[in-house]
């Protein structure tokens, strides 16, 4: 009865390390995918400004900060959206294409 308890034991705690392992990978993978990032104002900038440099329109600027004016601030800190977001699966998906495309055409 003591062997069987102790190879429960250490089943359950490799159980866990595992789990653990997945979750920390899993939170790691989230943090880079993120659909907003912060921009920092400098001097003399605009909400249009701003809007051309991360490519998105300065209503969507002002809906993620509603309490920021037409010319914030210097060092005023703004949520807007990441530029960059989903485009990685994009590149992945048109290389697989491309891949696909070759195989189909160049390679009988």
């Amino acid at each position: 009865m003591y062997i069987c308890s102790f190879k429960l034991n250490k089943m359950i705690k490799k159980i866990f390390l595992f789990l653990a392992f997945f979750a920390i990978a899993f939170m790691t993978y989230a943090q880079n995918a993120k659909k907003y990032t912060t921009y920092i104002v400098k001097e003399g900038e605009s909400l249009r400004q701003i809007a051309r440099k991360v490519g998105c329109k300065k209503k969507d600027i002002k809906n993620l900060n509603p309490d920021v004016s037409k010319k914030p601030e210097a060092n005023t800190v703004l949520v807007v959206p990441n530029k960059n977001y989903g485009k990685e699966k994009e590149k992945k998906n048109l290389k697989q294409q491309k891949l696909i495309l070759k195989k189909k055409y160049f390679m009988k």
